[in-house]
């Protein structure tokens, strides 16, 4: 008999955020943008259906995967009620949220920067479309391989489109984080 499977692979996609960044150090920013990212579309249009949500880095073929952590859901209103509560408001009408951080009026304009994979890319223009009905703008940043991974060693960046594989080995986290 022949059997045909599909294996897993042990990767997963996530978002890398400079918390050195005076806006997205703020808890709300974040929050609402994980609120944002809609991974149910993202898997069945990038990923062909044949990936799952998780909560975490540890996929769930790991002993040790906690099955009590679940992925942050898709819900655009509670992103945009955050964000409010937390002070955001279109205060000049442009389209574009704003707040006072440390005395001045900044716009929730936040660069997303993305490297040369296409998964990435449409991970952050899915990511984009959704901000913009919210009123924050995020600006796709393109960058090479070599200059995405110096920025984010150096904190030149606000936000960050990111993958990351295991081996189905040990793994030991302490080497990526």
């Amino acid at each position: 008999d022949l059997a045909f499977s599909t294996p897993a692979v042990m990767q997963y996609y996530y978002l890398e955020v400079n918390h050195r960044n005076p806006v997205m150090k703020r808890k709300e920013v974040r929050q609402a943008i994980a609120r944002l990212l809609d991974m149910d579309k993202f898997i069945a249009t990038q990923l062909n259906g044949l990936a799952r949500g998780i909560g975490g880095p540890v996929p769930p073929g790991k002993a040790y995967y906690h099955d009590g952590l679940k992925p942050v859901q898709f819900d655009p209103a509670e992103a945009a009620s955050l964000l409010k509560a937390a002070g955001w408001i279109d205060s000049n009408a442009d389209g574009t949220l704003d707040c006072m951080i440390n005395g001045k009026r900044i716009e929730l304009v936040i660069q997303l920067s993305v490297s040369g994979k296409e998964t990435g890319k449409n991970l952050a223009i899915l990511l984009a479309e959704e901000a913009a009905r919210i009123g924050m703008k995020m600006e796709l940043i393109s960058k090479e391989t070599a200059v995405f991974m110096k920025d984010l060693n150096e904190f030149n960046f606000e936000l960050a489109t990111m993958a990351a594989r295991q081996s189905p080995s040990l793994w030991d986290p302490f080497q990526a984080w």
